[in-house]
């Protein structure tokens, strides 16, 4: 289990940097210098989910990850990785981007209940 977190860290820690400028910075900003505006969580939430559906949809991302995943195992593995390594890490990939995504959605529902939004 702490093996397959920190594959998933390695994976997607860019993702989850960019997430956290685009998204939470600009959410704990709106909570704390702009308390009078209501329901102001649920816009950066929305926005979360519909990066999630529109802009990282999973089959292009899968054709995309299939070019660059057999280098990488092979570095790592230093031997030929099997169709299923291949598979494995491709889904490993995708996995790592959504939780990406649900910590930073996470990340803002608890800013949300420390400033009162809810």
């Amino acid at each position: 289990m702490i093996k397959k977190f920190i594959i998933y860290i390695k994976l997607q820690y860019k993702l989850f940097f960019v997430l956290l400028c685009i998204a939470v910075l600009p959410a704990y900003l709106t909570f704390h210098y702009l308390p009078s505006i209501a329901n102001t969580q649920y816009i950066y939430l929305t926005f979360l989910a519909a990066l999630k559906l529109f802009f990282y949809q999973d089959g292009p991302y899968k054709e995309s990850l299939k070019k660059t995943i057999r280098p990488m195992l092979e570095k790592e593995l230093k031997k030929s990785p099997s169709t299923n390594q291949i598979i494995a890490r491709i889904e490993d990939c995708l996995n790592a981007r959504d939780i990406a995504l649900a910590f930073n959605a996470i990340i803002i529902v608890f800013m949300a209940l420390f400033f009162g939004k809810f």
